[in-house]
């Protein structure tokens, strides 16, 4: 699936907007293991045109917000 990166200079607030949750809270991809801030957070368009939230590791990994774990610190 070809996705291109979507750059907005509201990122902060699509993120937010999009998952209702404080962009100050850690998460695990379960994908590639790594623990980043919900803000790290990449979008990117898929071949429908839509938003999808990626890993901060994105377009290497492949994890997306269904892929991310609570942390608990």
């Amino acid at each position: 699936m070809d996705m291109q990166e979507f750059v907005t200079r509201n990122k902060a607030e699509f993120i937010e907007q999009a998952i209702t949750d404080n962009l100050n809270k850690r998460r695990r991809c379960r994908f590639c293991d790594t623990i980043f801030y919900i803000s790290e957070a990449k979008i990117f368009i898929n071949a429908d045109q839509e938003k999808i939230i990626c890993c901060p590791n994105a377009p290497l990994c492949k994890g997306t917000i269904e892929n991310w774990s609570l942390t608990l610190f």
